[in-house]
Parts: structure tokens; C-alpha cells; sequence
């Protein structure tokens, strides 16, 4: 028999996501459409009741806790336009999560974080996302999230800058994190958080 000959479903029914993305756990799974992401528990196969309005693009998910960050394209009195925002996810029967925005990420759009590196640190504890221009951390484990490195670079790293795309890697230990940006290649200090 052929596959069509089967029972199924009818296609007006069946919903299609593309550009699924797992968290590092392999327990979520996520998916942004028309600027609204939507929520996957892959050991249920639960959907979160409501798409995330707040993100419109997903930048990282972290590595040991069901932690994502975005960006939010669409804007709203509750969530403002081009915002970083930080969401922590849990449970299955329904799946919940918990926003936090960065608010002094207002220069951080959507099109800025466009092929731009960030990540989280191996915890999950800090993040990190570059510009053109700068470097920023942001502190998720103290409080109320905050920026608490904006680091531009001097005259003498521009000169070396042959692309304004860079890369990120945290420290086993998350006392520093590393920019390599065009031939430049600079340390920084998060030793003081």
C-alpha cells in the first residue's frame, strides 16, 4: 500500500513550523514565526498555550538551563520595540516562562543583532552579544538584569577591526570573556561583577 492510502489527518489541521531550534538540553524546542515564537516540550510533545510575543527573533538559547534571549521586533506598551529580552523556561502541562527585559539594550535592534555573535556563559549565569561597535555582558544572576560591561573599542582596535563581525568565548570559570574581532584580539574582565 502507499502511503496515501493511510488514514490522516486533514491538512487544515496540521500546523507547520520551520526553523525549529532546541535548547541545549534537547527538552524544548522553538520556533518563531511572524514575530511570535512558539514553545515545544519534546518529551510531551506539548505546545506553550500562547506564543511569546516579546520575541521576534531568537538569538541563544543556554547551555545548562532552559534559558533563552531574544529580540523584539514588533513592540508593545508592555514590551518595547528593540529590546534584549531574557526568558527562563519550565514544566510541560503547560509549558511557562518567566521574561525579563535588559533595558539599557534600547540600541540593541533586531537588525544589529543580525549576524552578530552572542551567548551565553557556561552557567547561564551572564550574557554576551556584540555590535559593531561594542561588546556587552549582561548580568542574569543578580537581581533585576543589567548591562554590566559596554565596551567599545579603543583607536588602536579599530585599526585592527578588518570586519566589524567578531567572536565570543566565556572562560570555564566566567571571570573573562574573549573578543576576537578582525585581527584584534582583546580579554575582558568580569572579575568585578
Amino acid at each position: 500500500r502507499d502511503l496515501h492510502s493511510f488514514p490522516t489527518r486533514r491538512s487544515s489541521d496540521l500546523q507547520v513550523f520551520y526553523f525549529l531550534t532546541p535548547s541545549a538540553t534537547g527538552t524544548y524546542m522553538a520556533s518563531v514565526q511572524n514575530g511570535q515564537l512558539q514553545l515545544f516540550d519534546t518529551t510531551s510533545g506539548n505546545k506553550a498555550g500562547s506564543p511569546v510575543d516579546d520575541c521576534g527573533t531568537l538569538l541563544s538559547w543556554a547551555g545548562h538551563k532552559e534559558r533563552f534571549a531574544c529580540t523584539n521586533s514588533n513592540g508593545s506598551q508592555s514590551a518595547p520595540m528593540d529590546q534584549l529580552y531574557v526568558f527562563d523556561v519550565s514544566g510541560s502541562t503547560p509549558i511557562t516562562t518567566t521574561a525579563s527585559v535588559v533595558h539599557e539594550t534600547v540600541d540593541y535592534t533586531q537588525g544589529a543583532a543580525q549576524g552578530r555573535r552572542r551567548l551565553f556563559s557556561p552557567t547561564g549565569n551572564l550574557f554576551a552579544f556584540t555590535t559593531d561597535t561594542y561588546l556587552g555582558v549582561v548580568d542574569l544572576l543578580h537581581g533585576t538584569p543589567r548591562i554590566v560591561r559596554n565596551d567599545e573599542p579603543t583607536a588602536t582596535e579599530l585599526t585592527y577591526h578588518d570586519s566589524p563581525l567578531a567572536d565570543l568565548a566565556f572562560s570555564p570559570d566566567e571571570q573573562w570573556v574573549l573578543l576576537q574581532r578582525g585581527r584584534s584580539l582583546s580579554l575582558h574582565s568580569l572579575a568585578q561583577l
